[in-house]
């Protein structure tokens, strides 16, 4: 049922990505696909991990969302900047930077994990209950180093858009209000993930708070 809910989600995220590339450009066009594409593959790393049963499967899954759930905050953050500030596609250093070196160094770290235990510990473990197997994670020093990266851009995201909140005429408040809503949802989520244990099916609610917010939007 779990594995089901995630497949469609992916599903309908599919669909949306496919539009939203086929659709009339617009500012920030493309860091918001690329968000649906690393969102896309957080989805599917996380369907497989629901779907599977043994500790070794999950974890592993795991690790391999890592590269989208690094590139759709930073890839949105972008979004929010260029659909804030009305700018042209135009190369920018950092910017190939932060999609490419960040979730690639991120991979590396994930790829060791199994040696290094620097994103998931030792004490990592999998728990069975009402029929429901999931995931217990140790978490280590360098995924809270990740997270609190992650947060760094998402926070630029709310500042941006407080910022054109204000800034904006009232027709267009109630939508810039809306973006802040869509951006500040998987951080709330997030955090009571990580500091009070919320699960969604015992997984992270994080992803599907960010689908489901992705495609409201669109």
């Amino acid at each position: 049922m779990a594995a089901g809910a995630a497949a469609a989600l992916w599903a309908v995220c599919s669909v949306v990505l496919i539009r939203i590339a086929r659709n009339i450009p617009f500012a920030g066009q493309l860091s918001f696909v690329l968000t649906l594409a690393a969102m896309l593959w957080w989805l599917f790393t996380v369907v497989l991990d629901l779907a599977s049963q043994s500790e070794t499967c999950k974890v592993g899954w795991s690790l391999a969302a890592w590269p989208g759930i690094v590139l759709v905050p930073i890839a949105w953050t972008f979004f929010v900047f260029d659909y804030t500030m009305n700018t042209c596609r135009i190369r920018r250093p950092f910017r190939l930077l932060a999609y490419i070196g960040l979730p690639s160094l991120v991979s590396a770290i994930a790829l060791t994990n199994r040696w290094t235990h620097l994103l998931y510990g030792p004490d990592t473990r999998l728990v069975t209950e009402a029929g429901n197997s999931f995931v217990i994670f140790d978490h280590g020093p360098l995924f809270y180093a990740v997270a609190a990266t992650l947060y760094i851009f998402l926070v630029a995201a709310l500042g941006l858009l407080a910022f054109a909140f204000l800034k904006a005429k009232k027709v267009i408040r109630p939508f810039m209000g809306a973006l802040i809503i869509i951006t500040a949802a998987p951080v709330v989520a997030n955090l009571a993930y990580i500091g009070w244990g919320v699960t969604i099916f015992g997984f992270d609610p994080t992803p599907f708070t960010f689908a489901v917010s992705l495609i409201a939007l669109s």
